[in-house]
């Protein structure tokens, strides 16, 4: 599958399939190359292709999720 075509069914999916906020972080994240929709037996890689077990994704997620976060705060100020 292309990087578009992932974009595109996250954004098509968002708020009945999958959590919008959790997709805005993964389209952010295909958009920017941090991530790509490749998969090594079912579990995400990085661009570099380095496998993203649930635990590094879930942190990797995380990271991000704060990051945002942090940035609205920052707006606020």
């Amino acid at each position: 599958m292309s990087n578009e075509y992932v974009r595109a069914e996250f954004v098509k999916c968002s708020g009945t399939q999958f959590d919008p906020v959790l997709t805005e972080i993964f389209v952010r994240l295909i958009d920017s190359g941090e991530m790509v929709p490749y998969t090594v037996d079912g579990l995400a890689t990085t661009k570099t292709g380095d496998v993203l077990k649930s635990s590094l994704l879930e942190n990797y997620l995380q990271k991000s999720a704060n990051s945002d976060e942090t940035k609205a705060k920052n707006l606020l100020t």
